[in-house]
């Protein structure tokens, strides 16, 4: 992900008996959940990404080197688009 896109501010939330929306703390739109059986759990876990991810980059600053960490830091890169 490039410097001048940056992924909409959290946190974000689900709302799921509204309109299926992820929304900002503004209430801006980040995405919408679609229906179907899955939507209920996914929608959380998208409402959640951007603490995960924040909670992640933390957590490499802490972690020791070692497979783990390998694994929280191919994460982040997926997270930011920055996989091949």
């Amino acid at each position: 992900m490039s410097s001048s896109s940056q992924p909409t501010p959290g946190p974000w939330y689900y709302r799921p008996s509204q309109t299926r929306h992820i929304v900002s703390e503004t209430g801006e739109s980040v995405c919408r959940v679609h229906r179907g059986k899955k939507a209920q759990h996914n929608g959380p876990l998208l409402a959640a990404s951007r603490q995960m991810l924040e909670a992640l980059e933390a957590a490499t600053q802490v972690m020791p080197l070692g497979e783990e960490y390998d694994a929280v830091v191919e994460a982040i890169a997926k997270a930011k688009g920055e996989t091949k």
